[in-house]
């Protein structure tokens, strides 16, 4: 069995491109289908380009039989795959690896997304960031932005509530 390979999708994800795969594996020619032939993924369609596993159960499985260490290395290149792809990818993946970039990920991620009109997807994203970030300069950019969020969500008292306090003022 391939296994590295099976390791590797693990961590992508339930759902995955080959592409992405081959990134992880350092190998530009990676062909999955050893995996396919097994029946661990299967392609999500005639494409071929995007697999999904054949089951959550076994994705599960085998991303638990990997070591920490493994987990956090490839998470990191995962979000070396997702950098110019999607933001909020890379801010989870940099979470699962653990990276101290994270909360500045997270914060770019919900900013996207707030860009986009995707509030409550962005509220989520800056609310992990904040959990995660250490630095506080990067506190007070999550704070600012978490309080214009919740503005533009229209939760004005919890947003007064925020801005304040990431200026370092208090109400009147």
């Amino acid at each position: 069995m391939d296994k590295a390979g099976i390791q590797a999708a693990s961590v992508l994800g339930q759902r995955f491109g080959r592409a992405a795969l081959a990134h992880l594996l350092d190998r530009a020619d990676y062909v999955p289908e050893p995996l396919v032939s097994r029946l661990l993924v299967r392609p999500q369609q005639a494409s071929g380009d995007v697999l999904l596993f054949a089951h959550a159960l076994i994705r599960d499985a085998v991303y638990d039989t990997l070591l920490k260490s493994r987990q956090r290395e490839l998470h990191r290149r995962a979000a070396d795959w997702y950098v110019d792809r999607d933001l909020v990818l890379r801010a989870e993946h940099l979470d699962r690896a653990e990276d101290p970039e994270a909360a500045a990920a997270y914060r770019a991620a919900a900013r996207s997304q707030a860009a986009e009109y995707r509030q409550e997807t962005a509220l989520r994203l800056v609310e992990r960031g904040l959990a995660l970030v250490t630095d506080q300069a990067d506190r007070f950019a999550l704070t600012f932005l978490h309080g214009e969020i919740l503005h533009d969500f229209g939760a004005m008292p919890e947003a007064g509530a925020r801005l304040p306090s990431s200026l370092g003022c208090g109400h009147r």
